[in-house]
């Protein structure tokens, strides 16, 4: 029995040292000499931004494609996807054989809609004709007698169609055949006739023949010592449409696979209600004549040159294939502003909007900063991994260091202030939602643990260093920055990370307010 009354005495013993023990250690901290450090800063004024950040990849601002308003052959292609060309420079070389052939089709076509185009602006209700701009052989026919021009045209794109050459062609899906090689062309009548492999490469090969009873669109087979290398729909090799101002086809002067001479007629046309066409035929007449220009440089130079300077983004055709009329020959990305596409996390997008700043450092060239304004925010956003991000279009001033595709990262400035009063944000502490920071004055005193008076303040802008001060600071004030350590280390800290996050007044003074301490000369809270 006196045994356990002495362990119960033993243990009651320890407990009280052990609760001294930290009583006095609590002490110790909170005094001068504990690890506790204060430091005066002067309140100054400055800049202060907030800024958020995104990644993405540079991109032309501005590309166009390259299309031309008459047929052309691509003999050889001197620029491939990815280099660069300035204004004027060769992209390829092509036939020039079949150009003047082109360009008098082109020529006839201007003037006859000079003709219509007057008509319209005289505002006349006439008859006409409407004639060959070639010779060549009709291989279709879209209008009959009774027909509107402008039906039929919507209809299929024209009113005739003449093939300029005297061929028709066939492309098949082989690598067996070599260009100038003659092979067979079948009909699924078994007919046949000769013809001849214009090109060959890619695994394709473009086959001619002649136009005199094949039809657009027959379906012939190729063959060559009784092998059958492919199929495919026979296709006018050097086409040209044919159309006219809007009226009512009255009489049709041709007749299918039949051969006609430049300025044979064609078509005659009653009820031409040209007035209102008047529009359509100046950007008709506009079209062809670039064309003609087009076509009469391209003979000159005798390949199709770069309009603009910039870098070969993709090609739509190969060396030794044909491009029809109004197709895409390339894309090519213009020299000149760059753009970015970043992608900006859900919980910022609200703050970013156009016309804001960027700096944007490329993962290439880190040591320069190059400048960018935000064009235009996605109001659609893309979720991956449970996050969800949204895009934001940078225009961005480069030089010839960067190049497209590089990657980079982009921070954009959404909010400024500028000679505004700035606190460091380690000064600031917090008490019962208010904010406060000790005010150095004749109160303050390091060796008895008071660094000043508590002054209450607001905020506003701030960034990982500084607070914009709304109320309760001036430029010249002087305040303490208190800081003790850590336990178990000899970091420092804010000392009111002792106090679940709010600042315990040194020297035994009271708990913060959020008031103005007590501070002669009024009041300097600001408010919250």
């Amino acid at each position: 029995m006196k045994r356990g009354r002495r362990i119960a005495l033993i243990v009651a013993i320890v407990l009280v040292i052990t609760g001294v023990g930290s009583y006095f250690l609590f002490f110790r901290d909170a005094s001068a000499d504990s690890g506790v450090s204060y430091t005066t800063v002067t309140i100054e004024t400055g800049d202060i931004e907030k800024s958020v950040v995104g990644t993405g990849t540079l991109a032309a601002a501005a590309s166009s494609q390259l299309t031309l308003g008459y047929e052309v052959s691509i003999d050889e292609i001197l620029v491939q996807a990815g280099g660069t060309v300035s204004e004027g420079d060769l992209l390829c070389t092509v036939d020039t054989a079949a150009l003047p052939d082109v360009i008098s089709s082109l020529e006839t076509q201007l003037t006859a809609l000079d003709r219509h185009l007057a008509s319209a602006v005289s505002g006349e209700s006439t008859t006409g004709k409407v004639t060959a701009p070639a010779a060549g052989r009709v291989k279709e026919i879209f209008a009959a007698a009774g027909d509107r021009t402008e039906a039929v045209e919507a209809e299929y794109g024209a009113l005739l169609t003449l093939s300029l050459d005297g061929k028709m062609k066939a492309e098949i899906e082989t690598d067996a055949l070599a260009v100038g090689e003659s092979v067979t062309v079948a009909r699924e009548d078994g007919t046949t006739v000769t013809g001849t492999v214009e090109a060959a490469s890619g695994g394709k090969a473009s086959v001619t023949f002649s136009d005199a009873a094949i039809a657009v669109g027959e379906r012939v087979s190729i063959t060559r010592e009784g092998e059958t290398l492919g199929s495919a729909q026979a296709q006018i090799n050097r086409p040209i449409s044919i159309t006219a101002a809007d009226g009512t086809v009255s009489k049709i002067y041709t007749a299918l696979n039949k051969k006609v001479s430049s300025g044979s007629s064609l078509f005659y046309l009653t009820d031409m209600s040209v007035e209102g066409d008047t529009a359509a035929l100046m950007q008709q007449r506009e079209e062809t004549y670039a064309a003609l220009l087009a076509a009469k440089k391209t003979l000159a130079a005798g390949g199709i040159a770069a309009e603009v300077s910039g870098a070969v983004a993709q090609w739509n055709a190969e060396s030794g294939s044909t491009v029809p009329a109004g197709e895409s020959l390339l894309t090519l990305y213009e020299d000149g502003a760059m753009q970015m596409s970043v992608a900006i996390d859900e919980l910022d997008i609200g703050s970013v909007a156009v016309g804001q700043t960027a700096q944007i450092v490329m993962d290439a060239a880190e040591d320069v900063t190059y400048t960018g304004t935000v064009e235009s925010v996605s109001a659609v956003g893309t979720a991956s991994g449970g996050v969800t991000t949204y895009a934001v279009l940078l225009s961005v001033e480069a030089d010839e260091n960067v190049k497209i595709g590089m990657n980079g990262t982009a921070t954009i400035v959404v909010e400024q202030a500028q000679d505004v009063v700035l606190v460091p944000l380690q000064a600031l502490q917090t008490s019962k939602g208010q904010q406060y920071v000790w005010l150095k004055d004749e109160t303050t005193d390091e060796t008895a643990g008071n660094p000043g008076t508590q002054v209450a303040v607001t905020t506003g802008l701030s960034n990982d260093d500084y607070a914009e001060v709304l109320s309760g600071l001036s430029a010249g004030d002087e305040i303490v920055i208190v800081r003790t350590a850590t336990a178990g280390s000899n970091d420092m800290m804010g000392f009111g990370g002792m106090m679940g996050g709010e600042q315990m007044p040194m020297g035994g003074g009271e708990m913060p307010s959020g008031g103005n301490g007590g501070r002669p000369g009024g009041d300097r809270s600001g408010g919250n």
